[in-house]
């Protein structure tokens, strides 16, 4: 399955459950019928929708970057967070160590698609270093989280430090596609096309549509 592929499938489900979400929710008030059972689907609904978005980000990833592994990464976690969360869901499970985990995972996969998705812009290389800010601010405030989760931190110093950390995380958040637009001046994507290599003169764009390149001379 490529990048396109499965970003489509991420894009279609969220569609689809978002959409089977407001259906239940209109349907349950008019009714005046919004019991356990539907409290459940919503929430299913939602949580595969959430999963779906951080896919979708990971996916773009991989197509826009050709680089599998921390795409692959990212889905993992979306999908085992899903499950974890659907599972937790539908057998009441009431373990404080299970939604530990959950909520430890969940954690992972927003702030990696997070971080995944501001990677797609291409910056110029005197702009790098908002990239790398805006990393050590990612995995610097998940650490805080994970402590907040298992180690039950709760000093006022410690939220104010992580507040410190977010608002810096926000800014930097904003800054990248500033840069990314400074960096790309007036050229759009109309006038680039990125091909990457399959063997020997084929190539493909990243729509997969496939091209055989070859060389001209100067004169030409």
């Amino acid at each position: 399955m490529t990048s396109s592929s499965l970003k489509r499938i991420c894009l279609w489900s969220l569609i689809g459950f978002l959409s089977a979400s407001a259906l239940l929710a209109v349907v349950c008030l008019l009714l005046g019928d919004f019991g356990e059972v539907q409290v459940k689907i919503i929430l299913s609904t939602l949580t595969i929708s959430g999963a779906s978005l951080c896919g979708m980000a990971c996916s773009a990833f991989v197509e826009k970057t050709r680089w599998i592994w921390p795409g692959g990464v990212g889905i993992f976690f979306a999908a085992a967070t899903a499950l974890l969360v659907l599972l937790g869901i539908w057998a009441e499970l009431n373990f404080d160590d299970y939604w530990k985990w959950t909520a430890s995972f969940a954690v992972v996969a927003v702030f990696l698609a997070h971080a995944l998705l501001l990677h797609i812009p291409t910056l110029a290389p005197a702009y790098g270093l908002v990239r790398r800010g805006l990393n050590i601010c990612l995995a610097i405030l998940v650490l805080q989280i994970l402590s907040v989760i298992w180690l039950d931190a709760s000093s006022s110093f410690f939220f104010r430090s992580m507040g410190a950390v977010a608002v810096i995380a926000l800014l930097l958040t904003l800054v990248i596609p500033i840069c990314a637009r400074l960096a790309g001046g007036a050229v759009t994507m109309r006038d680039r096309l990125l091909l990457t290599q399959d063997e020997g003169d084929i190539f493909h764009d990243e729509q997969g549509r496939r091209y055989r390149v070859t060389s001209l001379s100067a004169e030409e």
